[in-house]
């Protein structure tokens, strides 16, 4: 049976195995290059996650007194690493947040946002 822990496991037992039987390599070399490898891919996710970390604090000054929580299923609820279901369970956290909290605006409010939006300010439409 396939799965893609053990499609990944036979591509790693591989590239050990030229290592090993290659003579002209030695130990420390395959040593050292698992050790670049796994610091090359920490300073390559560190990177997305620094970008991240940024875009949560931008979410978190336009929605001021909003809890990080909040803030953090609304990221959840639209990220394409969740299932249907985990995206629908934060949606609905939001959206009793929003019913218990902030209320919900009628058709009237939306057209009144849109007609006031003033998009020539500086960070995009959410300063609208």
């Amino acid at each position: 049976m396939y799965s893609e822990h053990s499609n990944r496991y036979e591509r790693l037992k591989d590239v050990i195995f030229e290592y090993i039987s290659d003579e002209n390599t030695s130990a420390e070399t395959l040593f050292d290059d698992i050790i670049a490898e796994v610091k090359e891919s920490y300073e390559y996710f560190l990177k997305y996650s620094t970008k991240c970390q940024k875009l949560m604090k931008l979410f978190n000054s336009h929605r001021s007194g909003e809890p990080i929580e909040i803030t953090n299923a609304r990221i959840q609820s639209m990220s394409p690493y969740n299932d249907g279901w985990t995206q629908e369970f934060y949606r609905e956290m939001v959206d009793n947040y929003v019913k218990e909290n902030v209320g919900v605006a009628s058709d009237g409010d939306y057209e009144d946002f849109w007609e006031n939006c003033d998009e020539s300010k500086s960070l995009k439409m959410y300063e609208c």
